[in-house]
């Protein structure tokens, strides 16, 4: 129940995105569009394989409960850092500076 409850919310959470910003979509070329959902897609799955492999490793080295979840927080924190950074200058040059402002 709780995999199609997040599936759904996804799906609604998407939706609910590109319809905000359907006039910046509209100022896009196809080619633009593609590029966004390839980094989309790779940052995604880059992020996930740090997060999943480097935090379970990272905290392999730990026989403390509390400092191996320290140590997974820290990990998450860091990537998604790291990757949001690199999405947007990603997105940037994909778009040519096209923004919502």
């Amino acid at each position: 129940m709780k995999d199609i409850f997040m599936l759904v919310m996804f799906v609604v959470i998407t939706i609910y995105i590109l319809f905000k910003n359907r006039n910046l979509l509209k100022e896009l070329t196809i080619l633009q569009i593609i590029g966004l959902l390839i980094s989309y897609i790779i940052t995604a799955g880059l992020a996930f394989v740090c997060i999943y492999y480097g935090g379970n490793w990272l905290a392999g080295f730990f026989s403390s409960f509390i400092l191996r979840i320290i140590i997974k927080i820290i990990v998450i924190y860091t990537v998604l850092a790291v990757c949001v950074n690199i999405l947007n200058k990603v997105t940037t040059k994909v778009t040519k500076g096209i923004s919502k402002n």
